[in-house]
C-alpha cells in the first residue's frame, strides 16, 4: 500500500509516516472515506483541502480531499479522514425538470453542471419524469435510479474513479473473490432480524380506498401481521410494488466477515463463501466494507447480505410526462442548451 499526500508544495510520499490506514465504503453512502494517522515529525503540511491518493501494487484505489483533521497535545499523530469525490454529490444541491429522461441521462446532466466527470452510466433505458427543487445531486441521481429500478427490477449504486462518477449495476460480471475456512477467512459471524419483515401489503386507490391486500399467510401466521401501505399512483403497478414488498417476508440475515485483504471487496461488489460452521455457502453481495492495513498486516472487514439492496431515494415529485414551464431544462439535450445559455448569460455579464 503507497499513500501519497498533495499540497501547494508539491506531491510527497507519505507511506512510512502512517502506521494504521482504514479505507471504507457502504451502499448507503456516496462517499467512500480514508483514515489514516500521521506521524506530526517530519510529515509535509496537511491541512484541510490537501489530496490524498492511495495504491496497492501499482493499481489505484482512492482519490480524494482531506476534510477532517485532528490534532492533540497527548499525541505525536495528525489524524485525517479524506473523502473521494462522491462527497461533491453529497454536498452539491440544484434544481432540475426531468421530462421523459432516463436516469443515465440526468446523471450526466446533472454532473456536466458542476464540471463532474463521468465513467460508466448503467443504462437504465427507463424514461422518467421528475423534478427536483433544493436536492443534492446524489438524491437526483438515485432517486431517478430508484424509479427505473421498479421496472427494471435491478438495484444500482454510485461508485467514484478517480475524479470519475460510475453508477454500476450491483452483481454485474467482475472479480469476485472466493472467501473459505481454513484459506482466507478469519472470523465469521450471522444475526437473523425479523423487526424489518413485510408481511402484508394494502393496496389504496389516489383517494384512499383500500383497492387489495397481498399477504404472506404463512410468515403472519409465525410472526404476526406486520403491513404497509401501497397508493397507485397514475400509469404505475400498485400491485408490482406491493409484491416487491412481500420479497421482504423473511428474516434480514446479516452477515459479519474478516478475512485476510483483497482490495476488490468493496460495497456493491460480492463474494462467494465456503463456510462449513456457520453454513454459509454461496454468494453474498457487500453492504459495507472495512478495509485496514496495521503493522504491515491487510484485513477486510465485510457486511454481507443474502440479497442486493439499493439506497433508494424518493427525493422530488412527480411531474406529468407533459409537464415543466418555459425556460426550464426538460431533457438531457434541452439540460445541456439550459446550461450553455446560463454560462453564456453569466459570462456576457461578467465582461
Amino acid at each position: 500500500m503507497t499513500l501519497t499526500l498533495t499540497n501547494s508544495s508539491g506531491s510527497f510520499d507519505i507511506t512510512k509516516l502512517v502506521s494504521t490506514v482504514q479505507w471504507s465504503g457502504s451502499c448507503t453512502q456516496c462517499a467512500r472515506t480514508l483514515s489514516f494517522g500521521l506521524l506530526a515529525d517530519g510529515a509535509p503540511d496537511c491541512s484541510l483541502g490537501c489530496h490524498v491518493s492511495m495504491s496497492e501494487n501499482g493499481t489505484g484505489l482512492f482519490t480524494g480531499i482531506v476534510l477532517t483533521r485532528t490534532r492533540s497535545t497527548a499525541s505525536q499523530v495528525i489524524d485525517l479522514t479524506a473523502f473521494d469525490y462522491g462527497i461533491y454529490l453529497k454536498q452539491n444541491q440544484t434544481s432540475m425538470k426531468c421530462v421523459q429522461m432516463t436516469p443515465e441521462a440526468a446523471a450526466a446532466a446533472v454532473c456536466g453542471e458542476f464540471g463532474i466527470p463521468t465513467g460508466s452510466l448503467a443504462a437504465a433505458g427507463v424514461p422518467v419524469s421528475r423534478k427536483f427543487f433544493g436536492k443534492s445531486l446524489y438524491e437526483i441521481i438515485m432517486a431517478m435510479y430508484t424509479e427505473a429500478a421498479k421496472q427494471t427490477g435491478k438495484k444500482y449504486f454510485v461508485r467514484f474513479s478517480g475524479t470519475s462518477l460510475n453508477v454500476l449495476e450491483k452483481g454485474a460480471a467482475g472479480r469476485i473473490l472466493v472467501v473459505k475456512g481454513g484459506s482466507n477467512l478469519i472470523d465469521a459471524s450471522t444475526t437473523e432480524d425479523a423487526q424489518s419483515l413485510v408481511n402484508r401489503a394494502a393496496v389504496y386507490d389516489q383517494n384512499e380506498n383500500l383497492l387489495s391486500v397481498m399477504e404472506d399467510a404463512a410468515s403472519e401466521a409465525l410472526y404476526g401481521v406486520m403491513q404497509k401501505v401501497v397508493k397507485q399512483k397514475q400509469g404505475e403497478d400498485a400491485n408490482a410494488a406491493a409484491a416487491d414488498l412481500l420479497k421482504g417476508s423473511g428474516p434480514e440475515q446479516r452477515i459479519t466477515v474478516n478475512c485476510l485483504g483483497d482490495a476488490s471487496c468493496t460495497s456493491g461488489g460480492s463474494v462467494m463463501m465456503q463456510e462449513s460452521t456457520t453454513g454459509l455457502c454461496g454468494r453474498f453481495f457487500i453492504d459495507s466494507d472495512v478495509h485496514q492495513w496495521k503493522n504491515g498486516i491487510y484485513t477486510n472487514k465485510l457486511v454481507l447480505n443474502l440479497n442486493a439492496v439499493m439506497d433508494e431515494k424518493s427525493a422530488g415529485e412527480e411531474l406529468a410526462a407533459s409537464g415543466g414551464s418555459s425556460g426550464s431544462p426538460q431533457s438531457a439535450g434541452e439540460y445541456q442548451q439550459y446550461l450553455d445559455n446560463l454560462h453564456n448569460k453569466v459570462s456576457g455579464e461578467g465582461g
